[in-house]
């Protein structure tokens, strides 16, 4: 009778030979993710955790390390496996990485991600008049990191495998589903945070403000961007018709007036009737308030990523200080003025009203949120389900 194998990393059962050792399926699924999209994580220890089964997605940091110690060859994979992820150099295991998001984040290290001054000096210069150029080029870098995560999770095993569909997702195409997954939503919702949190980052405006003052403007940039682009992808996607369909992170598509709760392990006291009555009317609010609105506008990229520059910038900021207001108000007006000359140099001279319509929808995202966070305070106090830490202390704020 053979022995079974166990894996040298977390100890479980070995699938085989898994990038020069042996290794269970999911050990091996999240070595190639980390080394294909050169994920960097952070310890908050002493580099020496728990990484067997039970805990091994506790600490990414020491579960990569251990990949290494036991001798996982970044060399063996292969980043040209899919033809259209770019082919990177690994990121070697380190103590202190380079400022990035964990890919599990928690609230305190999306705080400290942004309170961590820079002090390397590499934050590169920029006029107000080039934000929206560095702001497309880095919304074009998250979409890309977001097909990246959709092919690679198709392929973990760490309790995601069934959230993707990457064969489907690299042409764009729509999942239709008639069951909402709380659980996926959440999920999904964590890693858009972490990629807008990243995109940010990339503007080197955004450097010109205190520490604590990013983290001000990202709370409330992130929520109401998230569902600007779920508006605007759903457009894209689905187009301009009588599709009552909304789009989802991992490009699911659902009837938002037909539409069912699936039974999950995060839910509270209430059932999965109650929850669809309780936020039934959240789905329909976000569709006929913002992506109905975001239909008749069809914006283009260049006037979609204006948006969430005015939501990144707003005019009103509690908390915030003199200098961060004149930052924004500076902002708001480099992109109008790169709008002005948007519309002048498209044979556009009369843009009143399409202009007036950018704003509707700029301000139906807002408005679309607050609505999201009274049902989230409706959840919290009916125990609906068992909210998501992170992302309750971040809707809380």
């Amino acid at each position: 009778m053979d022995v079974a194998q166990t894996c040298a990393v977390c100890e479980n059962v070995s699938s085989g030979m898994h990038f020069g050792a042996e290794t269970c399926r999911a050990c091996g699924a999240f070595f190639r993710r980390t080394v294909a999209c050169k994920l960097v994580y952070v310890c908050k220890h002493a580099q020496n955790c728990d990484v067997s089964k039970e805990k091994r997605n506790t600490c990414k940091s020491c579960r990569y390390s251990r990949c290494i110690n036991v001798g996982m060859k970044v060399e063996l994979v292969q980043p040209n496996r899919d033809n259209s992820l770019p082919r990177r150099e690994p990121p070697p295991p380190q103590k202190s990485p380079p400022k990035t998001l964990e890919s599990s984040p928690s609230t305190s290290s999306f705080h400290e991600f942004f309170i961590t001054e820079d002090n390397n000096g590499s934050t590169p210069t920029q006029t107000d008049q080039d934000l929206i150029h560095a702001m497309i080029r880095a919304y074009k870098d998250l979409v890309e990191q977001r097909k990246s995560y959709m092919r690679l999770f198709g392929a973990n095993n760490d309790g995601l495998n069934d959230m993707f569909a990457p064969e489907e997702s690299a042409s764009n195409a729509v999942i239709g589903i008639e069951e909402f997954s709380l659980e996926e939503h959440v999920t999904c919702s964590k890693l858009e945070l972490q990629m807008f949190g990243e995109m940010c980052m990339k503007l080197p405006v955004f450097h010109q403000l205190g520490s604590e003052q990013r983290w001000i403007l990202f709370k409330q940039f992130w929520r109401n961007t998230v569902a600007l682009d779920r508006a605007f992808e759903t457009v894209n996607l689905l187009g301009v018709d009588d599709d009552k369909r909304m789009i989802m992170h991992n490009r699911k598509a659902f009837n938002i007036y037909d539409v069912t709760v699936a039974e999950a392990e995060n839910h509270g006291q209430m059932g999965v009737f109650e929850i669809r009555r309780l936020f039934g009317p959240m789905l329909i609010n976000t569709y006929e308030g913002l992506i109905l609105p975001m239909k008749r506008l069809k914006p283009s990229l260049f006037e979609f990523v204006t948006m969430t520059g005015l939501l990144l910038f707003p005019v009103q900021l509690s908390d915030a200080k003199e200098h961060t207001r004149e930052v924004c108000r500076k902002a708001r007006e480099s992109l109008m003025t790169s709008l002005h000359s948007y519309f002048t140099s498209n044979g556009i001279h009369n843009y009143s009203t399409r202009l007036s319509l950018i704003m509707d929808v700029t301000y139906a995202a807002e408005k679309t949120v607050a609505k999201i966070k009274e049902d989230v305070i409706m959840a919290q106090i009916f125990n609906a389900w068992k909210l998501d830490v992170t992302l309750s202390e971040i809707f809380d704020k």
